[in-house]
């Protein structure tokens, strides 16, 4: 019933946003230095159409199909791997838990920062953002080294790590969805959004027979652990080359 409710009061409220809201309240605004970097020269006058079947938006939703399905695979076998597959018990578990969150939330907030740095340092916005993606990909599959990890801090170490990349890639996934227009971003992100689930809820069916097959965590977790790097290869085979070079940022003259 509590779900029931939440999503009731969603209802009511998309109904008193677009009673509220009048086409005056949402002017187009001039693009931002960040689009005009990193998007075409037409993607504020883009159809719908023409961005939704554009490659770019075809590489999107590898992306988040791949780091939603890792996410929430690890987020829903993290305490189940650690007390069966490891020893731990649930209360050990539970704590743990909480602490990898904070990790992921960690993560989070470091890949903005760490464009950010970048991107001040030279980076265009897509490279920047490209090289914090790669990065935390990189360390969501360490998950591959918990395989030969036993019981110990240096398991959960990694574990943190992994968390902090896993999540560290969402934002710039967000970040990714600006590059496509300026005008549909709304749209662009919900229709993202329904491959993002389209893939997990089949995923954790296999993951369960995988275990059932196997009699254990680790394969499982490991492969979950590869997919934002298969994201990125989406990303990098299908991502054109319309706007400016993906290295380092066109100089600006003039006063600042």
């Amino acid at each position: 019933m509590a779900f029931q409710f939440v999503g009731a009061m969603g209802v009511m409220w998309i109904i008193a946003w677009f009673a509220m809201v009048r086409r005056g309240d949402l002017p187009v605004a001039a693009p931002s230095v960040a689009v005009a970097e990193t998007a075409s020269p037409l993607s504020a006058r883009r159809s719908l159409f023409d961005v939704i079947f554009s490659r770019r938006m075809l590489a999107l939703l590898i992306v988040v199909a791949c780091i939603n399905t890792c996410w929430q695979t690890l987020r829903a076998w993290l305490p189940m791997f650690l007390q069966k597959g490891r020893g731990y018990s649930e209360a050990e578990a539970l704590y743990f838990n909480s602490l990898f969150f904070v990790a992921t939330d960690v993560g989070c907030l470091g890949a903005g920062v760490l464009t950010l740095w970048l991107h001040r340092r030279g980076w265009s916005v897509h490279g920047s953002r490209s090289l914090v993606f790669v990065v935390c990909a990189a360390l969501t599959a360490l998950t591959t080294a918990i395989t030969v990890l036993p019981k110990g801090w240096l398991l959960l170490a990694v574990l943190l790590v992994v968390g902090a990349g896993a999540l560290g890639v969402f934002p710039i996934y967000h970040a990714f969805t600006q590059e496509l227009s300026a005008e549909h971003q709304g749209k662009v992100t919900g229709i993202a959004s329904v491959a993002a689930w389209a893939f997990a809820p089949p995923a954790q069916k296999l993951f369960g027979r995988l275990i059932d097959r196997t009699g254990s965590f680790d394969a499982g977790l490991a492969l979950a652990g590869w997919l934002p790097l298969l994201g990125f290869a989406a990303l990098w085979l299908l991502w054109d080359k319309q706007g400016p070079a993906a290295g380092k940022a066109p100089e600006r003259h003039g006063s600042q």
